[in-house]
């Protein structure tokens, strides 16, 4: 489950907001609850539902999270405390001096929301009735570490059309499968425009392909192309791989330079009533960051989002 908290400014109504966010939804089965302020979604019956019609079942042991993550030196010492019947007791931690007492504050604040929500239904979710020995999330862990994704994209990196690309041709998926054979001479859109998924073949890999959707690989510069064709939407999102220390030590995807952000055509690309949502992390400098890029892009800042990511029986992960 994933649980999305709304902290509405004061220029924002969040009844407006919860409207706009029931008027994007077109089929709420995963949608286990919503009100002014938070909605409560079950990722996993999204995903089912999404690729229902392509005959695909998600990997329901990637969702099976029915306790807060500890790590497993954590759990063999609870197991063998239980054994010789000690008590561990919690050693009491020091807050980080340096913690910004607003970021505090607002930790307190989504905790509160948080605990209010979860006890307000309580419906949507498991009784947690688990034994210590199953409290490792260990199906889960299983199904993760038997999932190779070293490679997942590599060959379809080979088609990444280049920034200075001056146009932009279509390409019509096929109703059920399609293979991309030959990188392409330029900018290329892949559209879809069955009801249902198809499938898409690059080198050793196949993609699933939403019902009609459409994509470039390429550069987010090159949304450029789709302004000269007059196309707008009611919603963009923004995931940008943003710079922080557990990027610059493990590497995971490369990062971008930031003010790249700011050369994107965003406003004209939105419809008027269109709405802009951009992911960031918890960096408060960042956080700053993104509002300088909303007020570029002549747009105006309505909430902010939390999302909480909690396990089958409401808890944190």
């Amino acid at each position: 489950f994933a649980a999305a908290f709304v902290r509405a400014l004061e220029i924002a109504d969040s009844r407006l907001i919860k409207e706009s966010i029931e008027m994007r939804i077109e089929n709420p089965r995963y949608v286990r609850a919503i009100g002014n302020d938070f909605m409560i979604m079950d990722e996993l019956a999204y995903y089912t539902l999404l690729y229902d019609e392509a005959n695909l079942q998600p990997n329901e042991d990637f969702y099976a999270l029915r306790s807060p993550f500890r790590m497993r030196s954590q759990i063999e010492a609870e197991k063998n405390a239980a054994i010789i019947g000690k008590v561990r007791r919690k050693r009491k931690r020091n807050g980080n001096p340096n913690t910004d007492p607003d970021f505090i504050e607002l930790c307190k604040d989504i905790e509160m929301r948080y605990l209010r929500i979860i006890a307000a239904n309580s419906g949507c979710f498991e009784r947690s009735e688990h034994k210590l020995e199953d409290e490792n999330n260990e199906q889960a862990r299983m199904a993760v570490s038997c999932t190779d994704t070293s490679g997942s994209s590599s060959d379809i990196l080979d088609y990444i059309a280049l920034k200075s690309e001056p146009s932009l041709s279509d390409y019509r998926l096929g109703t059920d499968y399609s293979i991309i054979e030959r990188v392409p001479d330029e900018c290329t859109l892949w559209v879809n425009e069955c009801l249902r998924s198809v499938f898409l073949t690059c080198g050793s890999q196949t993609f699933v392909i939403p019902s009609k959707s459409s994509f470039i690989i390429g550069d987010v510069s090159l949304s450029r192309h789709l302004i000269a064709r007059g196309m707008l939407y009611d919603l963009i999102v923004m995931d940008p791989p943003w710079t922080n220390k557990s990027v610059k030590r493990r590497k995971p995807y490369t990062t971008f330079n930031e003010c790249e952000l700011l050369e994107l055509r965003i406003s004209e690309l939105l419809k008027e009533s269109g709405l802009l949502a951009i992911w960031v992390t918890n960096n408060k400098k960042l956080k700053g960051y993104v509002d300088e890029v909303i007020q570029s892009f002549s747009l105006v800042k309505v909430a902010t989002c939390h999302w909480l990511k909690v396990t089958t029986s409401g808890e944190p992960v």
